[in-house]
Protein backbone atom coordinates (compact mmCIF):
# COMPACT_ATOMS: atom_id res chain seq x y z
CA UNK A 1 0.00 0.00 0.00
CA UNK A 2 1.17 3.57 -1.15
CA UNK A 3 0.99 6.06 1.44
CA UNK A 4 -0.78 9.30 0.39
CA UNK A 5 0.07 13.41 0.62
CA UNK A 6 -2.03 13.62 3.57
CA UNK A 7 -0.44 11.17 5.41
CA UNK A 8 3.26 12.19 5.00
CA UNK A 9 4.01 14.46 7.99
CA UNK A 10 6.34 17.05 7.70
CA UNK A 11 9.08 15.59 10.00
CA UNK A 12 9.45 12.46 8.14
CA UNK A 13 9.97 14.83 4.72
CA UNK A 14 13.85 15.07 4.16
CA UNK A 15 15.02 18.76 4.48
CA UNK A 16 15.25 20.80 1.54
CA UNK A 17 17.19 23.96 1.78
CA UNK A 18 15.42 25.81 -1.38
CA UNK A 19 11.59 24.59 0.21
CA UNK A 20 12.85 26.47 3.35
CA UNK A 21 13.94 29.33 1.87
CA UNK A 22 10.97 29.73 -0.29
CA UNK A 23 9.16 29.28 3.38
CA UNK A 24 11.18 32.36 5.05
CA UNK A 25 10.53 34.60 1.74
CA UNK A 26 6.50 34.09 1.60
CA UNK A 27 6.78 34.71 5.55
CA UNK A 28 8.64 38.00 5.22
CA UNK A 29 6.27 38.85 2.32
CA UNK A 30 3.30 37.88 4.91
CA UNK A 31 5.31 40.37 7.72
CA UNK A 32 5.69 43.20 5.35
CA UNK A 33 2.08 43.18 4.22
CA UNK A 34 1.08 43.24 8.16
CA UNK A 35 2.99 46.21 8.33
CA UNK A 36 1.63 47.62 5.30
CA UNK A 37 -1.93 47.04 6.85
CA UNK A 38 -0.73 48.63 10.21
CA UNK A 39 0.79 51.84 7.82
CA UNK A 40 -2.00 52.24 5.85
CA UNK A 41 -4.80 52.29 9.15
CA UNK A 42 -2.74 54.48 10.73
CA UNK A 43 -2.58 56.83 8.26
CA UNK A 44 -6.14 56.43 7.02
CA UNK A 45 -6.99 57.55 11.11
CA UNK A 46 -4.63 60.53 11.01
CA UNK A 47 -6.39 61.75 7.52
CA UNK A 48 -10.08 61.41 8.73
CA UNK A 49 -8.63 63.18 12.29
CA UNK A 50 -7.40 66.19 10.18
CA UNK A 51 -10.03 66.12 7.92
CA UNK A 52 -12.85 66.11 10.77
CA UNK A 53 -10.77 68.92 12.52
CA UNK A 54 -10.67 71.24 9.48
CA UNK A 55 -14.26 70.91 9.16
CA UNK A 56 -14.73 72.39 12.59
CA UNK A 57 -12.23 75.31 11.92
CA UNK A 58 -13.87 76.13 8.81
CA UNK A 59 -17.68 76.08 10.46
CA UNK A 60 -16.29 78.34 12.74
CA UNK A 61 -14.67 80.83 10.66
CA UNK A 62 -17.60 80.51 8.85
CA UNK A 63 -19.54 81.81 12.04
CA UNK A 64 -17.58 84.67 11.95
CA UNK A 65 -17.72 85.81 8.70
CA UNK A 66 -21.43 85.57 8.66
CA UNK A 67 -20.68 87.70 12.19
CA UNK A 68 -18.58 90.01 10.36
CA UNK A 69 -21.11 90.42 7.63
CA UNK A 70 -23.93 91.56 9.73
CA UNK A 71 -21.40 93.90 11.85
CA UNK A 72 -20.35 95.56 8.52
CA UNK A 73 -24.02 95.90 7.36
CA UNK A 74 -25.03 97.36 11.12
CA UNK A 75 -22.04 99.82 10.82
CA UNK A 76 -22.75 100.88 7.41
CA UNK A 77 -26.16 101.70 8.06
CA UNK A 78 -24.87 104.07 11.14
CA UNK A 79 -22.25 105.86 8.91
CA UNK A 80 -25.45 106.33 6.68
CA UNK A 81 -27.33 107.88 9.45
CA UNK A 82 -24.61 109.77 10.57
CA UNK A 83 -24.10 111.50 7.14
CA UNK A 84 -27.68 112.48 6.90
CA UNK A 85 -27.20 113.65 10.19
CA UNK A 86 -24.17 115.84 9.42
CA UNK A 87 -26.09 116.77 6.26
CA UNK A 88 -29.26 118.36 8.28
CA UNK A 89 -26.65 120.28 10.68
CA UNK A 90 -24.70 121.41 8.04
CA UNK A 91 -28.25 123.46 6.61
CA UNK A 92 -28.99 124.93 9.99
CA UNK A 93 -25.86 125.59 10.91
CA UNK A 94 -24.52 129.44 10.09
CA UNK A 95 -21.59 130.03 8.53
CA UNK A 96 -19.20 132.64 10.56
CA UNK A 97 -17.22 135.41 8.95
CA UNK A 98 -15.59 138.38 10.95
CA UNK A 99 -17.58 139.45 13.79
CA UNK A 100 -20.60 137.81 13.14
CA UNK A 101 -23.12 136.80 16.15
CA UNK A 102 -23.86 132.90 15.94
CA UNK A 103 -26.96 132.00 18.37
CA UNK A 104 -27.24 128.91 19.89
CA UNK A 105 -29.55 128.16 22.75
CA UNK A 106 -26.95 126.34 24.79
CA UNK A 107 -28.99 126.46 28.38
CA UNK A 108 -31.66 124.54 26.98
CA UNK A 109 -31.46 120.61 27.81
CA UNK A 110 -31.77 119.69 24.03
CA UNK A 111 -29.14 121.62 23.18
CA UNK A 112 -26.81 119.27 25.01
CA UNK A 113 -28.26 116.20 24.24
CA UNK A 114 -28.19 113.52 21.03
CA UNK A 115 -26.93 115.18 17.74
CA UNK A 116 -27.34 118.95 19.10
CA UNK A 117 -24.10 118.67 21.70
CA UNK A 118 -21.86 119.14 18.21
CA UNK A 119 -23.51 122.51 18.36
CA UNK A 120 -22.81 123.26 22.09
CA UNK A 121 -19.52 121.20 22.48
CA UNK A 122 -17.21 122.69 19.44
CA UNK A 123 -13.80 122.46 19.69
CA UNK A 124 -13.35 125.97 18.61
CA UNK A 125 -8.79 126.78 16.95
CA UNK A 126 -7.55 129.85 18.63
CA UNK A 127 -4.21 128.95 17.03
CA UNK A 128 -2.84 132.32 16.66
CA UNK A 129 -1.56 133.13 13.02
CA UNK A 130 2.38 133.67 12.39
CA UNK A 131 1.70 137.01 11.36
CA UNK A 132 0.71 138.12 14.28
CA UNK A 133 2.44 135.72 16.94
CA UNK A 134 5.43 138.43 17.51
CA UNK A 135 3.05 140.88 18.02
CA UNK A 136 0.93 139.03 19.99
CA UNK A 137 3.80 137.63 22.17
CA UNK A 138 5.21 141.43 22.50
CA UNK A 139 1.99 142.48 24.23
CA UNK A 140 2.31 141.81 28.35
CA UNK A 141 -0.76 140.20 29.22
CA UNK A 142 -1.21 138.03 32.58
CA UNK A 143 -3.23 135.14 33.96
CA UNK A 144 -6.80 136.84 35.50
CA UNK A 145 -7.19 134.59 38.46
CA UNK A 146 -10.48 136.45 39.57
CA UNK A 147 -10.00 139.18 41.45
CA UNK A 148 -12.37 141.84 42.10
CA UNK A 149 -10.07 144.80 42.72
CA UNK A 150 -11.25 147.89 39.78
CA UNK A 151 -7.80 148.40 38.55
CA UNK A 152 -6.95 144.58 37.96
CA UNK A 153 -9.93 144.10 36.06
CA UNK A 154 -9.28 147.11 33.72
CA UNK A 155 -6.33 146.85 33.46
CA UNK A 156 -6.67 143.25 32.39
CA UNK A 157 -9.33 143.90 29.77
CA UNK A 158 -7.37 146.57 28.64
CA UNK A 159 -4.54 144.08 27.94
CA UNK A 160 -6.60 141.95 26.21
CA UNK A 161 -8.39 144.46 24.10
CA UNK A 162 -4.91 145.23 22.86
CA UNK A 163 -4.46 141.35 21.98
CA UNK A 164 -8.09 140.99 20.77
CA UNK A 165 -8.08 144.44 18.06
CA UNK A 166 -5.03 142.58 16.10
CA UNK A 167 -6.59 139.24 16.38
CA UNK A 168 -9.16 140.88 14.08
CA UNK A 169 -9.50 137.59 11.99
CA UNK A 170 -11.10 135.74 14.63
CA UNK A 171 -15.06 135.20 15.28
CA UNK A 172 -16.71 136.05 18.56
CA UNK A 173 -16.36 132.53 19.60
CA UNK A 174 -12.86 132.43 19.04
CA UNK A 175 -12.49 135.45 20.82
CA UNK A 176 -13.77 134.16 23.72
CA UNK A 177 -12.08 131.06 23.86
CA UNK A 178 -8.63 132.88 23.62
CA UNK A 179 -10.06 135.30 26.52
CA UNK A 180 -11.18 132.48 28.49
CA UNK A 181 -7.36 130.68 28.39
CA UNK A 182 -6.13 133.18 29.64
CA UNK A 183 -8.35 133.14 33.52
CA UNK A 184 -7.54 130.62 36.17
CA UNK A 185 -9.80 129.98 39.29
CA UNK A 186 -12.95 131.15 39.72
CA UNK A 187 -12.47 132.99 36.93
CA UNK A 188 -12.06 130.21 34.50
CA UNK A 189 -14.93 128.19 36.51
CA UNK A 190 -17.52 131.26 35.92
CA UNK A 191 -16.85 131.33 32.28
CA UNK A 192 -16.98 127.75 31.38
CA UNK A 193 -19.70 126.53 33.77
CA UNK A 194 -21.88 129.39 34.30
CA UNK A 195 -21.96 131.87 31.70
CA UNK A 196 -21.96 128.90 29.06
CA UNK A 197 -24.37 127.63 30.44
CA UNK A 198 -26.49 130.45 31.37
CA UNK A 199 -25.97 132.57 27.71
CA UNK A 200 -28.49 132.97 24.98
CA UNK A 201 -26.84 134.90 22.36
CA UNK A 202 -22.73 133.83 22.57
CA UNK A 203 -20.94 137.05 21.24
CA UNK A 204 -17.57 139.11 22.42
CA UNK A 205 -19.54 142.23 23.25
CA UNK A 206 -21.96 140.32 25.60
CA UNK A 207 -19.01 138.37 27.36
CA UNK A 208 -17.26 141.57 27.84
CA UNK A 209 -20.74 142.95 29.42
CA UNK A 210 -21.12 139.52 31.49
CA UNK A 211 -17.85 139.91 32.35
CA UNK A 212 -17.86 143.17 34.02
CA UNK A 213 -21.15 142.94 35.35
CA UNK A 214 -19.26 139.90 37.52
CA UNK A 215 -16.06 141.43 38.34
CA UNK A 216 -16.80 145.44 39.09
CA UNK A 217 -19.69 146.17 41.80
CA UNK A 218 -22.83 148.44 40.76
CA UNK A 219 -21.11 151.55 43.22
CA UNK A 220 -17.61 151.24 41.85
CA UNK A 221 -17.28 154.40 40.55
CA UNK A 222 -18.64 156.13 43.83
CA UNK A 223 -15.61 154.12 45.77
CA UNK A 224 -13.14 154.88 42.99
CA UNK A 225 -14.48 158.80 43.34
CA UNK A 226 -13.56 158.98 46.62
CA UNK A 227 -9.92 158.30 46.24
CA UNK A 228 -9.20 161.30 44.38
CA UNK A 229 -7.74 164.03 46.70
CA UNK A 230 -7.18 166.42 44.18
CA UNK A 231 -10.10 169.19 44.72
CA UNK A 232 -9.53 170.89 41.36
CA UNK A 233 -9.42 167.01 39.86
CA UNK A 234 -12.59 166.36 42.06
CA UNK A 235 -14.68 169.41 41.06
CA UNK A 236 -13.95 169.23 37.22
CA UNK A 237 -15.09 165.17 37.59
CA UNK A 238 -18.00 166.32 39.07
CA UNK A 239 -19.15 169.32 36.83
CA UNK A 240 -18.63 167.29 34.13
CA UNK A 241 -21.36 164.77 35.76
CA UNK A 242 -23.69 167.17 36.49
CA UNK A 243 -23.88 168.49 32.59
CA UNK A 244 -23.83 165.26 30.85
CA UNK A 245 -26.23 163.87 33.18
CA UNK A 246 -23.92 161.29 35.09
CA UNK A 247 -20.44 159.26 34.01
CA UNK A 248 -20.35 156.07 34.12
CA UNK A 249 -16.90 154.04 35.50
CA UNK A 250 -15.07 153.60 32.25
CA UNK A 251 -15.48 157.36 31.83
CA UNK A 252 -14.52 158.50 34.76
CA UNK A 253 -10.96 156.32 34.64
CA UNK A 254 -10.50 158.03 31.78
CA UNK A 255 -10.86 161.59 32.84
CA UNK A 256 -9.27 161.51 35.84
CA UNK A 257 -6.43 159.85 33.77
CA UNK A 258 -5.97 162.64 31.53
CA UNK A 259 -6.58 165.21 33.95
CA UNK A 260 -3.79 164.18 36.37
CA UNK A 261 -1.66 163.49 33.38
CA UNK A 262 -2.00 167.61 32.16
CA UNK A 263 -1.83 168.58 35.79
CA UNK A 264 1.51 167.31 36.21
CA UNK A 265 2.71 167.99 33.07
CA UNK A 266 1.71 171.78 33.97
CA UNK A 267 3.52 172.17 36.84
CA UNK A 268 7.76 172.62 36.37
CA UNK A 269 10.58 170.53 36.24
CA UNK A 270 12.66 170.61 38.32
CA UNK A 271 16.24 169.67 37.05
CA UNK A 272 17.40 166.25 37.47
CA UNK A 273 20.79 165.79 39.52
CA UNK A 274 21.68 163.14 37.05
CA UNK A 275 21.78 165.29 34.08
CA UNK A 276 22.82 168.57 35.39
CA UNK A 277 25.94 167.20 36.57
CA UNK A 278 26.76 164.69 33.38
CA UNK A 279 29.47 165.98 31.23
CA UNK A 280 29.03 167.01 27.32
CA UNK A 281 31.01 164.16 25.27
CA UNK A 282 30.83 164.12 21.03
CA UNK A 283 28.81 160.80 22.07
CA UNK A 284 26.28 161.97 23.62
CA UNK A 285 22.83 163.57 23.89
CA UNK A 286 22.75 165.96 20.75
CA UNK A 287 20.34 168.15 22.70
CA UNK A 288 22.40 168.91 25.48
CA UNK A 289 25.03 170.25 23.28
CA UNK A 290 24.70 174.67 22.76
CA UNK A 291 25.35 174.30 18.85
CA UNK A 292 22.00 171.75 18.94
CA UNK A 293 19.91 173.02 21.53
CA UNK A 294 16.27 173.66 20.10
CA UNK A 295 14.53 177.28 20.26
CA UNK A 296 11.04 175.55 20.84
CA UNK A 297 10.73 175.88 24.57
CA UNK A 298 8.17 172.99 26.69
CA UNK A 299 4.05 174.07 26.23
CA UNK A 300 2.42 175.91 28.68
CA UNK A 301 -0.04 173.09 29.93
CA UNK A 302 -3.12 174.85 32.27
CA UNK A 303 -5.59 173.10 33.92
CA UNK A 304 -9.11 175.14 33.37
CA UNK A 305 -12.50 174.29 34.37
CA UNK A 306 -15.42 173.15 32.46
CA UNK A 307 -17.61 175.54 30.60
CA UNK A 308 -21.19 175.14 31.38
CA UNK A 309 -22.73 176.17 28.04
CA UNK A 310 -21.82 172.78 26.92
CA UNK A 311 -24.59 171.81 24.29
CA UNK A 312 -26.12 168.32 24.26
CA UNK A 313 -25.49 167.42 21.05
CA UNK A 314 -21.31 167.43 21.46
CA UNK A 315 -19.76 164.20 22.23
CA UNK A 316 -18.50 163.27 25.93
CA UNK A 317 -15.27 163.40 25.07
CA UNK A 318 -15.25 167.14 24.07
CA UNK A 319 -16.82 167.71 27.03
CA UNK A 320 -13.84 167.55 29.18
CA UNK A 321 -11.23 169.62 27.40
CA UNK A 322 -10.16 171.56 30.26
CA UNK A 323 -6.59 171.44 29.44
CA UNK A 324 -5.82 174.90 27.16
CA UNK A 325 -2.39 174.05 25.41
CA UNK A 326 -0.84 177.15 23.68
CA UNK A 327 1.00 176.56 20.42
CA UNK A 328 4.93 177.44 20.83
CA UNK A 329 6.37 178.78 17.33
CA UNK A 330 7.93 176.94 14.93
CA UNK A 331 11.81 176.58 15.52
CA UNK A 332 14.18 177.21 13.47
CA UNK A 333 15.00 173.86 11.19
CA UNK A 334 17.48 172.33 13.51
CA UNK A 335 20.24 170.69 11.81
CA UNK A 336 18.98 167.44 13.77
CA UNK A 337 16.15 166.15 15.43
CA UNK A 338 15.90 167.06 18.57
CA UNK A 339 14.91 164.54 21.32
CA UNK A 340 12.29 165.34 23.61
CA UNK A 341 10.36 164.00 26.58
CA UNK A 342 7.17 161.45 25.91
CA UNK A 343 5.67 162.02 28.65
CA UNK A 344 5.58 166.12 29.22
CA UNK A 345 7.04 167.22 25.69
CA UNK A 346 10.20 168.95 27.15
CA UNK A 347 13.07 168.85 24.80
CA UNK A 348 15.29 169.26 27.94
CA UNK A 349 15.74 165.78 28.92
CA UNK A 350 13.86 162.21 27.95
CA UNK A 351 11.28 160.30 29.97
CA UNK A 352 13.83 158.57 32.14
CA UNK A 353 14.64 161.70 33.59
CA UNK A 354 10.64 163.07 33.73
CA UNK A 355 10.40 164.46 37.26
CA UNK A 356 6.31 164.84 36.35
CA UNK A 357 5.70 160.81 35.55
CA UNK A 358 7.85 159.83 38.51
CA UNK A 359 5.54 162.55 40.83
CA UNK A 360 2.89 160.54 39.03
CA UNK A 361 3.66 157.44 39.85
CA UNK A 362 4.68 158.15 43.51
CA UNK A 363 1.00 159.28 44.00
CA UNK A 364 -0.64 156.44 42.40
CA UNK A 365 1.17 154.39 44.07
CA UNK A 366 0.58 156.06 47.14
CA UNK A 367 -2.97 156.77 46.56
CA UNK A 368 -2.71 160.21 46.88
CA UNK A 369 -4.66 161.28 43.28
Amino acid sequence: MKPTASSISLTDLPYDPIAAAIDHKFEEIRFTGQQAFAAHDGALASQLADQEYHSKVTHALQQKMDATERENARLLHGVQTLLSQVADLRAQTTTISGATTTTINCGSKEAWEGSNRALALVTVDITVPRAYKMQIQVLPLQTFEGASDVDTVYLFLKQLDKRIRLLHTFNDIQKIEFAISYTSGTANRWATDEWYMSCRTISWLQFVADFKKRRVSANAPVMYLRKIKDPTILSTINHVSLTTGGINLETLLKYTATLIVRKLAGQPVKPSPSTATQPSTKEGNRSTLPSYRASKKGNKVSVNAIDSTISDSESTTEAVQAIADTKPQKPRSPQYPVRRCFFCDDPTHIQVDCEAKKELMSRLKAGKV
